[in-house]
């Protein structure tokens, strides 16, 4: 099979599923969405069900004397939100802003466009419903960079693990019998599973082979070494926010849950957040609610969506603001300090091991996964990461066009094969970049999507430092196993690469510009210590809090997930406790 069939394949896909959602099989799960009157009025109004929004609504909500309206710019998930198998196809879809970046730095000969796809759930659960259900907690440094940034010490590790255990249901015997059982709960909400598929385990060796050590789990403090996968996937279903915690609130009747709702502003007088405007299409018409806030306003917009509200509804930076004749309420560094994990993809073929392709369960992750976090300088604060998939020149070749966007030539070069051999497909990524993008207004108008820079390799110490990360993981090859099994390393067809030698770092440095891609960990445009403080409250402005990925200062060493809803959990206890001392 090359690309084009496996493309043709996804198409058709895609096509029975749009069929099935006729069904909503799935409807059951979620709350049905709230009859609204305009000038309607609650205690606490969440913009956005995502990641985090759908955490906050239900935390509040818990308290049966508050009422909370959670506003949602889309609908219920999907059925192949739910299902881990079908999770590749639910890019480009009504569950996706389909938002794109603008130009970047990579190569055009390897990706279909400079302009690279955006991935943001459009969805109760948001993000953690449609993205590739990796769960980690990040390092403890992280935590402790944050309480020094915000000068609060609430954010230090020690009182930071505390909603990690409040949210999690991990079940895996091995890491719960080891040392790692004192960094995760078994009675939260979110249920996780760690990949002990026995397939993985001559992988580890390998990378032990290479002074790499096999790790039970890499927690938060223990985080350098090679280890199983972790997944937020339980019983067969994607662990979603809205899973987790809408789906066991959908019949509390002070929650309230306004799908394909979307806010334009936030409603500001006298420097206080009192409500939103809202859009929604009934029929063919267009109509605007305002709806009031007793308490609060929280935006859980996303790294992207959240800083646009803001700038629409007056906070932002002065100039630019001025740029679009928006009025400034607070002048504030919002839509800077965007960043995000840029990976490298290496592939090995393993040309030896000619085996029958994996059938998967729809409950199963599509691949066999392991996890690496490494530090070249032996510390225990992890210098890179990576993320490996264990599978068949099939399957890869969907994920290497679909979710990597790779042009069909640079994946039918490293994949397609008429002999169907294990793969190793790999995405090697620096923890901590210095590049910092920022997300702009295109217009005033709500309806125009904003304007993504993400300025991945903006700084050169990124590139030189993604080319020692490739460098130093590449070494595996010389392990015995990877030596016993054939591996051979694959390399498209590079012309512009192709005439420096593989052992330097300039073939690197070309190599990387073309098969790089982001990892879609976007956070920071509305960032802790400058945009809010360290309650999350927006600074200039009362009874208006930011709680999602866009609060977070500096990038965690891990993806998102674990850390957007431990945010969210601290958040509500934020918002509780200060509510109890609200006067009206």
């Amino acid at each position: 099979m090359n690309t084009s069939s496996a493309l043709s394949q996804v198409e058709k896909v895609k096509l029975a599923l749009r069929l099935l959602a006729v069904l909503q099989i799935t409807q059951y799960l979620w709350p049905r969405s709230a009859e609204i009157q305009d000038g309607q009025s609650f205690d606490y109004i969440v913009v956005g069900g995502g990641t985090a929004g759908a955490v906050v609504a239900s935390r509040l909500s818990e308290d049966p004397s508050i009422s909370v309206l959670l506003v949602e710019a889309g609908g219920d998930p999907p059925f192949e939100s739910d299902v881990p198998k079908l999770m590749l196809y639910l890019k480009n879809t009504t569950s996706d802003w389909n938002y794109t970046t603008e130009p970047g730095p990579y190569s055009s000969s390897c990706v279909k466009s400079v302009a690279r796809p955006f991935v943001q759930g459009k969805i109760l659960g948001g993000t953690s419903g449609a993205n590739y259900l990796h769960y980690a907690q990040g390092h403890y440094r992280d935590y402790n960079t944050w309480a020094k940034i915000t000068n609060d010490e609430t954010w230090r590790w020690e009182n930071v693990l505390p909603y990690f255990i409040k949210a999690e249901k991990f079940d895996d015997v091995s890491v719960l019998c080891s040392q790692a059982a004192q960094y995760h709960g078994t009675e939260g909400p979110v249920g996780l599973m760690r990949d002990n598929r026995p397939i993985i385990q001559n992988y580890l060796e390998a990378f032990q082979d290479m002074q790499k050590p096999i790790k039970d789990d890499l927690n938060a403090v223990d985080s350098v070494g090679y280890a199983r996968d972790v997944y937020n996937i339980q019983d067969g279903h994607r662990q979603s926010s809205a899973f987790s915690f809408l789906s066991p609130a959908r019949h509390r009747s002070n929650l309230f849950v306004w799908k394909n709702a979307l806010v334009t502003k936030i409603v500001i007088e006298d420097k206080t957040a009192v409500g939103v405007e809202v859009v929604k299409n009934i029929g063919d018409t267009e109509k605007t609610y305002s709806i009031r806030a007793i308490k609060e306003v929280i935006v859980s917009a996303g790294a992207i969506n959240t800083p646009k509200l803001l700038m629409l509804s007056g906070i932002g930076p002065k100039e630019h603001l001025r740029s679009h004749g928006i009025p400034l309420i607070a002048n504030l560094p919002v839509g800077k300090n965007l960043q995000d994990h840029t990976a490298a993809i290496v592939v090995f073929n393993m040309t030896k091991l000619h085996e029958n392709p994996q059938i998967f369960s729809f409950s199963d992750y599509p691949a066999f996964v392991f996890r690496g976090s490494v530090s070249l300088n032996k510390s225990d604060y992890p210098d890179y990461s990576t993320w490996n998939y264990i599978n068949f020149p099939n399957a890869l070749l969907k994920y290497c066009s679909v979710s990597y966007d790779f042009q069909n030539s640079v994946c039918d070069d490293m994949l397609a094969t008429s002999v169907n051999t294990q793969m190793l497909f790999s995405v090697v990524f620096g923890l901590h970049p210095r590049s910092r993008g920022k997300v702009l207004l295109r217009s005033p108008f709500y309806q125009d999507s904003p304007m993504i820079f993400t300025a991945a390799y903006l700084e050169k110490e990124d590139i030189d430092n993604q080319v020692k990360y490739v460098k130093d993981f590449i070494r595996v090859i010389n392990s015995a196993y990877f030596q016993s099994v054939g591996a051979e390393l694959k390399y498209p067809s590079l012309p512009k690469c192709n005439c420096k030698h593989k052992e330097d770092e300039e073939f690197w440095r070309c190599y990387i510009l073309c098969m790089t891609t982001p990892q879609h960990h976007y956070c920071g445009t509305s960032a802790m210590g400058s945009v809010v403080d360290g309650r999350l409250r927006v600074m200039g402005v009362d009874r208006l809090r930011v709680v999602d990925a866009s609060i977070i200062p500096i990038i965690p060493s891990s993806g998102l997930l674990g850390p957007v809803i431990t945010i969210a959990e601290k958040a509500a206890d934020f918002i509780k406790s200060d509510g109890d001392c609200l006067n009206f």
